[in-house]
């Protein structure tokens, strides 16, 4: 199965490499192939997130399957209106997520 991760982190100061490690982890396990990664370094609440809005287009094109993401939080901070309609539009796409938390 051809999957992208999504990573974000609010502060500069800090790392992305846990939800990397741990995301790339299980696609190992599951026998994913990763086909992209995209990463933001931003509020979650941020109107332009520059990764996200590739990862939607992406999504968009099929460029794979699964999108995988640490957990919800880190998938957007934008209320619960707004993260439906981002899961919304991804099932619109056919393309099924996952958060490795919950």
């Amino acid at each position: 199965m051809k999957v992208a991760l999504y990573l974000r982190i609010s502060k500069e100061s800090s790392c992305l490499d846990n939800q990397r490690g741990l995301l790339q982890e299980y696609c190992n396990k599951m026998n994913y192939e990763i086909t992209d990664t995209y990463e933001d370094v931003i509020s979650g609440v941020a109107p332009k997130r520059p990764e996200f809005n590739r990862m939607l287009s992406d999504a968009s094109k099929h460029k794979f399957s699964l999108l995988l993401f640490y957990s919800l939080d880190r998938f957007s901070r934008s209320g619960t209106r707004d993260t439906i309609r981002y899961l919304q539009m991804l099932d619109d796409y056919n393309v099924m997520y996952k958060s490795y938390t919950e």
